[in-house]
């Protein structure tokens, strides 16, 4: 697990640290029934090894809260995203990060210039 207190957001100042995904959406019918499934997959060459939400962790531990975090993923298409972390929730006293959401944001080759 990664150490939360060092979250602030996973753009910084000096460079930009990413955790690049690819989202798909799947449909089919089976036994007179029609399902749908959206799949996350880490694009692990694409994304910066030093993001501090660089990690499978979070999403192999937990998978239903990891995607509950997603807040847009209802809404995104097909291709491929990064996550930027929004609504950090920190404690009042120490100011750590206890809690925080993610939002797929389009990426292109250019974004990681």
């Amino acid at each position: 697990m990664f150490d939360l207190s060092t979250l602030t957001s996973v753009k910084t100042s000096d460079s930009l640290k990413y955790l690049v995904v690819r989202v798909r959406t799947g449909f089919w019918y089976s036994n007179n029934e029609c399902s749908t499934k959206k799949a996350i997959t880490i694009m692990v060459r694409k994304s910066d090894k030093e993001c501090v939400c660089c990690t499978s962790e979070e999403m192999s531990e937990n998978p239903e809260l990891f995607l509950g975090r997603i807040t847009n993923l209802d809404v995104v298409g097909d291709g491929l995203y990064y996550l930027d972390v929004i609504n950090e929730y920190r404690d009042w006293e120490s100011g750590y990060v206890e809690d925080w959401e993610y939002k797929l944001v389009p990426y292109t080759e250019e974004t990681n210039e």
